[in-house]
């Protein structure tokens, strides 16, 4: 089960409707770690109250690049249903593979519930359900039985399948390679003790995913909830934009069709009829956009309301919830504009230093980026906040802190750090931030500043104008090569095209490679938060009147005194960030409208360490690629020095160690009796290493 605290919320809400009779969400497991030839992962078998049936089928391990994981692993060959863990979501979850070693034959891997006694109409089987590779989707059935013993195969016959769905060996079909809740009505079974068969039967995909499932009572048959509608809050006059609507089904029947109506400003409703063959299950939610656009023709303040007026065709049964109503701001023009990019990173997270590098390959004057450190030596207090507000891993990032409504979510991946800054960077604001009157004694080390906002346009609730402090070049005590919060563990040592390639050390008590002070300097590092990460209320009038006015804050601080050995709070390597977000009761509701970026001093940064002793213990080696028969090309000063020489393979394993101790530069090194392959050849002297990769060729 996913961990994340908004998704927990929104289940809550979901929850007070219903009463649950059965639920697991495989979250409260001992995961098992283990390492294959092509990658390493965990797993644990499923509840002892649920019954696997196994194909017998040999699950196909996968490559290097792409592992079956956790099917790789030799122990789990024949295995059906297993609990897999995604670290990017800190997910638990069960997992079958038709990934096989023959492409001929069709996966059978059944799983199966305990049993569940339904005593009441309006009853809903329900459940999350993905398949991650959206080129290999898989399908799956969904069986009951009134078997409470230990049923076998021949125990759910055609006649009792609730749900199907084929694999996307068929066009259209496959699961979706996102999370998507599902359900089925269950009053054909009250009065019955039942238990529920997940099937797999796909033929050459790759996985399938279920999580949360659950057996709840709901209060109405049909019952929707709008909530969110996706306008683009600050717009231009005469400018097009399109109604998203984001609604939970509540009710306990899927929906086929639902039909929504928006209105804009005075306009008459704008209808529309929204279809789905498989139907939006219970509690799932959905996301959908309206084919007709609307935009307004004069300066001011609107409102944008949705609603829905049918479920398959009837009625909703509880008005309550099924309608909502955002603002839309329309000025003429809008102001340049700087996105706040907040990337939530750790020393302790291997993935971090490629999130690093790819904010920094998109930071820019229109996209300021601040990487929030998380459980290291750099974490601040106030960050507390953000975290548990937003963040879904490390790794990923909040863009203007705005709720994308397409994926629902608020946090990204590294991989979408691209395109989500693309879209911020284009979009309208209503107000321009400035750094002005700023001071900074060096004797004193007293900083003071203001941050100002201009309106253009009109604006009401509670809007708040705040600043953090950056600062790059960050690192702990050079002659620390130890696991800090300073030093940064590495995911990215073996990988060719990653700058972090071949460089640091491993450590066996976290399974990763160590980057220390002279490899890794943490950039765009959140070291203050003057007013928390939301600011403080007053400043901006919460009842509008905004347009043409300028607002403005006084934030100052006296810089921490340097502590010996570790490079931070270094005055020249210190950025300002001042921005302006509104604060809204709900998370998603939290966007910042602009940011600026200034230096706290004129001077060039101090990057520090004026000495890589790295270099102290470089070499190289030729021919590359050899036979095994190389020679290594020591400096001068390693000379007369002891020195280790080692060899790992690819997945880390040591084939080659001995001592070099040597009064010339050129040595030659016999390898011959290593297959042919990819190694990592690594030098040694008094803790420091040098590494470098060696291709073998017989």
């Amino acid at each position: 089960m996913r961990k994340l605290v908004l998704i927990a919320l929104v289940l809550l809400n979901v929850n007070s409707f219903s009463q649950i009779l059965f639920s697991e969400s495989f979250s409260t497991l001992t995961l098992n770690s283990y390492t294959a030839a092509n990658g390493s992962g965990v797993f644990t078998i499923a509840p002892s109250s649920f019954i696997s049936i196994n194909d017998s089928h040999n699950n196909n391990v996968g490559t290097f690049v792409n592992p079956n994981t956790p099917f790789n692993y030799s122990a789990l060959k024949t295995q059906g249903w297993l609990i897999g863990y995604n670290a990017n979501e800190n997910d638990t979850f069960l997992v079958s593979t038709s990934w096989l070693d023959s492409t001929s034959v069709t996966s059978d891997k059944w799983i199966i519930t305990p049993a569940i006694t339904v005593s009441l109409s309006n009853t809903v089987l329900r459940w999350r359900a993905m398949s991650p590779d959206p080129n290999f989707r898989d399908g799956y059935e969904v069986y009951t039985t009134t078997v409470t013993s230990v049923p076998t195969k021949t125990d759910f016959p055609l006649g009792n399948r609730i749900f199907t769905l084929v694999d996307n060996n068929t066009s259209g079909g496959g699961e979706n390679a996102q999370w998507t809740n599902r359900s089925v009505l269950l009053d054909a079974f009250v009065g019955q003790t039942i238990r529920f068969a997940f099937r797999n039967n796909s033929k050459d995909r790759f996985q399938l995913w279920i999580d949360d499932i659950q057996v709840a009572t709901v209060s109405s048959l049909r019952d929707v909830a709008i909530n969110k509608v996706g306008v683009k809050k600050y717009n231009l006059i005469n400018v097009n934009d399109s109604v998203h609507v984001t609604f939970t089904n509540l009710g306990s029947t899927p929906i086929t069709t639902l039909a929504l109506n928006y209105t804009y400003g005075t306009s008459t409703p704008v209808t529309y009829t929204f279809t789905n063959a498989l139907g939006w299950g219970n509690t799932s939610v959905n996301r959908v956009t309206f084919p007709q656009v609307f935009n307004f023709t004069s300066l001011g303040i609107y409102s944008v309301t949705a609603s829905a007026t049918a479920i398959n065709g009837q009625v909703p049964q509880n008005t309550g919830d099924d309608a909502l109503s955002v603002n839309v701001t329309a000025i003429n023009s809008s102001v340049p504009r700087a996105v706040l990019m907040e990337n939530f990173v750790s020393a302790y997270d291997g993935d971090s230093p490629d999130a690093q590098e790819k904010a920094q390959a998109i930071s820019s004057s229109s996209l300021i980026v601040v990487n929030v450190h998380d459980n290291d030596t750099m974490e601040i207090a106030d960050a507390t906040s953000l975290f548990f507000d937003y963040k879904k891993s490390n790794s990923s990032a909040l863009f203007d802190r705005y709720y994308f409504t397409d994926i629902n979510k608020v946090s990204v991946s590294k991989n979408m750090f691209a395109t989500r800054s693309a879209s911020r960077i284009a979009a309208v604001s209503p107000a321009s931030v400035t750094i002005i009157n700023k001071t900074y004694n060096t004797s004193t080390r007293q900083l003071s500043f203001d941050v100002k906002v201009d309106f253009v346009g009109e604006v009401k609730g509670d809007y708040r104008i705040n600043a953090y402090l950056t600062e790059n070049n960050v690192y702990g005590n050079p002659s620390d090569t130890s696991v800090n919060g300073y030093n940064q563990l590495n995911n990215y040592y073996s990988v060719p095209w990653s700058p972090y390639y071949l460089k640091g050390y491993f450590s066996n008590a976290h399974n990763s490679y160590l980057l220390n002070a002279w490899q890794y300097r943490h950039q765009n590092v959140l070291i203050k938060a003057f007013d928390g990460m939301y600011g403080l209320p007053g400043t901006i009038p919460v009842n509008g009147g905004t347009t043409g006015n300028s607002y403005s804050q006084t934030f100052t601080l006296t810089l921490p005194t340097l502590t010996t050995g570790v490079h931070q709070w270094i005055e020249d390597n210190i950025y300002i960030v001042g921005f302006v977000a509104e604060l809204g009761i709900n998370v998603n509701e939290r966007t910042v409208l602009n940011a600026a970026k200034e230096k706290i001093t004129a001077s060039a940064e101090v990057i520090g360490i004026e000495e890589n002793p790295f270099q102290a213990i470089s070499f190289s080696m030729f021919p590359n690629p050899n036979n095994g028969e190389l020679y290594i090309s020591l400096l001068e000063k390693q000379l007369n020095k002891n020195l280790a020489i080692s060899v790992k393979n690819m997945i880390g394993r040591m084939v080659y160690s001995g001592k070099l101790y040597s009064t010339m530069r050129l040595n030659e090194l016999s390898l011959k009796a290593l297959p042919d392959g990819a190694y990592v050849i690594e030098i040694e002297q008094n803790g420091h290493k040098s590494s470098q990769k060696l291709i073998i060729q017989h």
